[in-house]
């Protein structure tokens, strides 16, 4: 009879013990299973949109996909959908990438810039609006040129006009 052992009808049937270690075993895998995420494929898309783009797109030779992505309307668009992307996904690792030591680190020096080039952009506004209201109060004989050239030292390479 050993020749029948695995034949469920006239081999030897599987102790009730046996049959108890199995349904645990698949109640087990059962559970890892359903604690995993899943992703559903037969609901409708939440991006009808792209998806359709998508198609489209998909479907084109070489020469008419090079044709779109010269299009100065198709590169606008594709730039200005990128920069959203890059919003949200930046909005979405914010907080991991700050709490990482590499870019805890990163976003220190990148703050540290910060405040010193707000404080040298501020000086420099004020400087140059300083320059521009000194040239429409004191000097809008000149044009700007004559000006900017008096401020820095130089003498004007233009020839007087002769009257």
């Amino acid at each position: 009879m050993a020749m029948f052992e695995n034949d469920p009808l006239l081999g030897s049937r599987p102790s009730i013990e046996q049959l108890a270690h199995e349904n645990e075993m698949i109640q087990q895998k059962l559970q890892t299973l359903q604690q995993m995420p899943t992703t559903p494929t037969a609901q409708r898309s939440n991006t009808p949109i792209w998806d359709e783009i998508d198609r489209i797109t998909s479907s084109l030779s070489d020469q008419e996909h090079n044709f779109l992505q010269s299009s100065q309307e198709f590169q606008e668009n594709s730039m200005a959908i990128q920069e959203m992307v890059n919003v949200e996904l930046v909005r979405l690792v914010r907080d991991r990438i700050e709490k990482s030591p590499e870019g805890s680190e990163i976003l220190n020096r990148q703050l540290s810039f910060v405040k010193r080039a707000v404080k040298t952009a501020k000086e420099e506004t004020a400087r140059r609006d300083a320059l521009l209201n000194e040239y429409m109060t004191q000097y809008s004989d000149m044009t700007f040129k004559e000006f900017m050239e008096m401020k820095s030292g130089k003498q004007s390479t233009q020839k007087p006009i002769k009257k």
